[in-house]
């Protein structure tokens, strides 16, 4: 039996996001371990999401890993294809960042709705 140095993410965590606001947040969580998101990296994703269903169980994973362990896990919403399930995993020291990153992105969501409803 080998010895691996491999760090087990410890953390898990799920939150949704917008579609249109995805590569935003992949793009700050791929920051907490050092990892270049691209426009390759994007196009991947898209592609990865195409047929996703979180409630068949049909979802799409994706490892941002350098300096530490992160790995994102995404499907499409059953309901709703604009929104878009995320749940990452991660080194236990990344945990009150990505709440961190899903509350700004919560916040703006609650920002963009109350903003409907004023213009209304």
């Amino acid at each position: 039996m080998g010895f691996s140095n491999k760090i087990v993410p410890h953390f898990s965590y799920r939150f949704w996001c917008w579609k249109l606001k995805l590569n935003g947040v992949l793009k700050m969580l791929s920051l907490l371990s050092g990892f270049s998101y691209s426009g390759d990296d994007e196009l991947l994703v898209l592609e990865g999401l195409r047929g996703s269903d979180d409630e068949q169980g049909v979802w799409f994973s994706y490892d941002m890993s350098r300096k530490g362990t992160l790995s994102i896990t995404l499907a499409y919403d059953a309901a709703d294809k604009d929104i878009v399930q995320v749940t990452v995993e991660a080194d236990d020291s990344m945990a009150d960042r990505i709440r961190l990153i899903d509350e700004i992105q919560s916040t703006m969501k609650r920002l963009e709705v109350d903003d409907e409803f004023v213009s209304s």
